[in-house]
């Protein structure tokens, strides 16, 4: 008697890019310059939103860069960042809500400026942005 095994298809995944912004008078005790601390500061935006089972939402970092933008309005230069990142396609809805909703310390603010589920269509998309 043989026995049939099904396998499940591969976790579907959504790539996000996301906008970070107000770098200026963030205090100095948060860092979110490097995968690590975005992960920690996202997982904590998340937990405080949904509770702590979704917290353990697996988020993968792709792209991480950080530069100077020169604002006119203030007459000095703030930095702002981008960050793609990797998620399977049934968390991007409560991840999406968490950042657009989550209160960080100072004014540091996530914005979801682009979403697929084509990598390549992700990244050309934000690189003519730029």
């Amino acid at each position: 008697m043989s026995q049939t095994v099904t396998l499940d298809p591969p976790a579907k995944y959504v790539y996000l890019h996301v906008h970070i912004s107000g770098f200026t008078d963030v205090p100095e005790n948060i860092n979110i310059h490097d995968e690590l601390s975005l992960r920690k500061a996202i997982q904590d935006a998340l937990a405080k939103t949904f509770g702590v089972s979704a917290a353990a939402t697996y988020i993968d970092v792709l792209r991480l860069h950080y530069g100077p933008v020169a604002d006119f309005e203030l007459g000095v230069p703030r930095e702002e960042g981008d960050v793609v990142i990797r998620v399977v396609h049934t968390d991007a809805p409560q991840l999406k809500t968490a950042l657009a909703i989550a209160q960080f310390q100072g004014p540091l603010h996530f914005a979801v400026v682009g979403e697929s589920d084509f990598l390549p269509a992700l990244l050309a998309s934000s690189l003519l942005s730029e």
